[in-house]
């Protein structure tokens, strides 16, 4: 009788040939073992399909979309393969320590009123050097303080209860690449959560990756409003934190208007 995995991780990706070996053997190689690694992808025209089929193991289940659809909608066809009680999402060129899981899983039946447990992360670039880390502190505060500003938890260092993703609405339709702040702000906000503070993760930002996508940019922004206005009407917010809100919906929109004047004189020069 083949064993129901306890963990699924999800992994989307489209053309990530130059980082996808590294991420799938750093999920591959995790101590905790109970788990399978589903790999949607979205079309690639490169080496990545490639790469992916070279891994013979049946850890593996690997799916992908005919035509090009993005990533918020690969994401929502892939949720209903998960098998795993609890989901990791591991993006196709970040990379996790091989201990992440298992030490997440403790956690989890340690305290069982927990929806997710996130850990602290190192950012990499694309030669695989650190260049920064996240704020470790995070896990010693009022995580509202913060995620009224921005998201402090970074997709790939999270693992999540399925059962309470789903009874909140999972992965947004509306959104493409706020998806991820948009879950979590809705899981903490029936729930407990940790946040271990360790670096679990490398998440690499580089100058082709989404971050620093032009183009993607004003997509970005705008899905960030809209998620800084959902924290707004979900959570019971004090004079201070409804401030704070309002004044990063402000920032957003300031950025949002220099994108705007910056792309319409691109457009004249």
């Amino acid at each position: 009788m083949k064993i129901k995995p306890i963990v699924s991780i999800l992994m989307n990706c489209f053309n990530a040939e130059k980082f996808i070996k590294k991420s799938i053997k750093s999920a591959l190689n995790q101590t905790f073992k109970n788990f399978e690694l589903v790999i949607w992808d979205d079309a690639s025209t490169d080496k990545t399909v490639k790469i992916i089929k070279s891994f013979k193991t049946k850890k593996i289940r690997f799916f992908f979309n005919k035509s090009h659809m993005g990533l918020g909608k690969s994401r929502i066809l892939a949720q209903k393969y998960l098998k795993g009680k609890y989901v990791s999402i591991l993006d196709a060129d970040d990379i996790w320590e091989k201990n992440k899981i298992e030490i997440q899983i403790k956690e989890f039946l340690k305290k069982k009123n927990l929806c997710l447990v996130s850990s602290c992360y190192k950012i990499i670039d694309e030669n695989n050097v650190t260049f920064s880390y996240n704020n470790k502190n995070y896990y010693k505060f009022n995580f509202l303080k913060h995620i009224c500003a921005d998201n402090i938890f970074g997709h790939s260092t999270i693992l999540y209860k399925k059962s309470l993703a789903k009874k909140v609405g999972w992965y947004d339709r509306e959104l493409e690449y706020a998806q991820d702040y948009d879950l979590t702000t809705k899981l903490l906000k029936i729930n407990d959560f940790r946040l271990i503070p360790s670096y679990l993760a490398k998440i690499r930002i580089y100058n082709n990756s989404m971050t620093f996508n032009q183009k993607l940019r004003f997509i970005i922004i705008k899905e960030k409003i809209i998620v800084l206005k959902k924290i707004y009407k979900l959570y019971n917010l004090n004079l201070y934190l409804k401030f704070k809100v309002f004044k990063s919906i402000l920032k957003q929109k300031i950025k949002l208007f220099f994108l705007i004047l910056l792309n319409k004189k691109v457009k004249h020069s």
